[in-house]
């Protein structure tokens, strides 16, 4: 998705200063707005393609505002990028914004670079959600199939590798996580993530692939790092289970 045009609500008026002085050194196109009720009726009016929401206004809860727009908005508007903004590393948490229908987050007094980095990540990744529902959708084995040359026995000796080290990289992502290693994490995702391509989990790609981009940016988010190490975790266990069946038919 490309990032054009830019919806704020901020409460304080400080802090939409600082908004306003950043955005005015960018390309993009923005509104700021004082109160997350005015975000509904200029939705209504007019297409943004990304929402920046203060979780903190006096009025109107922006996270309540969030899910009348998930639930209630038409696409494309219900499936709009949303980065919360917090004033205390107390509010940003993780699983708490993910499971509300955020996407993002970022400081109240962002940079520039936190802008961009934060454009960056939401214009080439796909929104999470609290629940990630898996499908055969998520795997593609074609691919593996025809780079292998439809070799049975090197597939199945590629498939035991992955069975056996996958767990040990996990484990390592998230030792590195523990340790504030983000280059290691970066360089552990780096090679996970062509492991994953080459097999055909297109899933569990994208979560180490969307790793890889934040560690290597500098978007240091530790939490939302951690939920997609552990989201790739699940996802891995679930190929796991549909390699064996396309292992087991050849």
């Amino acid at each position: 998705m490309k990032i054009e045009r830019i919806l704020l609500a901020i409460g304080t008026k400080m802090h939409r200063e600082n908004a306003d002085k950043v955005l005015r050194t960018s390309n993009y196109q923005y509104r700021i707005i004082s109160n997350s009720l005015d975000v509904l009726s200029v939705l209504e009016e007019d297409l943004y393609h990304a929402l920046f929401i203060d979780l903190e206004m006096e009025k109107g809860n922006g996270i309540e505002v969030l899910k009348v727009i998930r639930k209630h908005f038409s696409s494309p508007v219900n499936a709009i990028p949303a980065i919360a903004l917090f004033t205390s590393q107390e509010k940003n948490n993780a699983d708490f914004l993910i499971a509300n229908g955020f996407n993002w987050s970022v400081p109240m007094n962002f940079t520039i670079e936190d802008l961009n980095s934060t454009i960056s990540w939401i214009s080439n990744a796909e929104p999470d959600t609290e629940v990630v529902k898996k499908s055969s959708s998520d795997i593609n084995f074609e691919f593996f199939r025809q780079c292998s040359g439809n070799d049975k026995a090197f597939m199945m000796d590629m498939a035991d590798l992955f069975y056996k080290t996958y767990p040990e990289t996990i484990q390592r992502l998230k030792k590195f996580h523990s340790m504030q290693d983000w280059k290691m994490i970066y360089f552990e995702s780096h090679k996970f993530s062509a492991q994953l391509a080459y097999l055909g989990l297109k899933e569990a790609y994208d979560y180490a692939d969307s790793i890889e981009t934040i560690t290597e940016q500098g978007f240091l988010n530790s939490e939302m790092i951690y939920e997609r190490i552990l989201n790739l975790e699940k996802s891995c266990n679930f190929g796991i289970i549909e390699l064996d069946k396309f292992i087991r038919q050849l």
